[in-house]
């Protein structure tokens, strides 16, 4: 079968957009390294160390704040993460199942849904119950507001259900983004140790995301 010069045109065309696309190379991390880029337990251990201000990274609310900015534009709210007070991992319902991160701060509990590869096939109404429950159980903590959010490394959507739960879907992407362009205020203070690591971990996941 003969190739006409439409067919010509057509691949001339493909080739020199593709000649445009440039390729970055993945850079090697720690994580790679060891061998385990992508656990999620192992990624909501390290998240739970940088969520908390009080760690010795002396990265202070660099993360939280973050995340609340993050929120805030999807949610369209204007909530601030407040003082912190403390962090819980594998927080477990009635039902056994467990919520990754709970974050309780002077004005907020945050219910974070961490996900890598595995899809967000979870129980988000009984994590709603929970979180609800747990609000009840904590005394002169009426007004506190309750976020929700499901963190992914690809766009999940947001899991909103009938009764009343409602994660909002912030990819590692967008966080990460975040992360970067508030570090300026804070890295004077910060430990360089840990510092150091936190940019192995932004590698890891902008590289599992690519």
């Amino acid at each position: 079968m003969g190739t006409n010069n439409h067919d010509y045109d057509s691949l001339s065309n493909m080739l020199k957009a593709a000649s445009h696309i440039s390729i970055q190379e993945k850079v090697k991390t720690f994580f790679d390294v060891a061998g385990f880029p992508h656990y999620e337990n192992l990624i909501s251990n390290i998240l739970a160390f940088f969520f908390d201000t009080n760690e010795e990274h002396k990265l202070k609310d660099l993360w939280i704040k973050s995340l609340f900015e993050c929120y805030n534009k999807i949610a369209k709210t204007s909530l601030e993460p407040g003082e912190f007070e403390s962090i819980e991992r594998e927080h477990a319902t009635e039902e056994n199942k467990r919520l990754d991160l709970i974050i309780l701060s002077s004005t907020a509990i945050i219910a974070i849904e961490n996900k890598i590869y595995a899809n967000a096939n979870n129980p988000f109404d009984a994590y709603h119950k929970e979180i609800l429950d747990y609000k009840n159980e904590i005394q002169n903590k009426d007004d506190i507001e309750i976020v929700e959010i499901l963190l992914s490394l690809k766009n999940m959507g947001h899991h909103t259900t009938k009764n009343g739960a409602n994660f909002y879907n912030i990819t590692y992407k967008t966080l990460i983004s975040r992360v970067k362009e508030n570090l300026g205020n804070y890295i004077l203070s910060a430990n360089e140790k840990w510092l150091i690591f936190m940019k192995e971990l932004l590698n890891n996941l902008e590289n599992l995301g690519e």
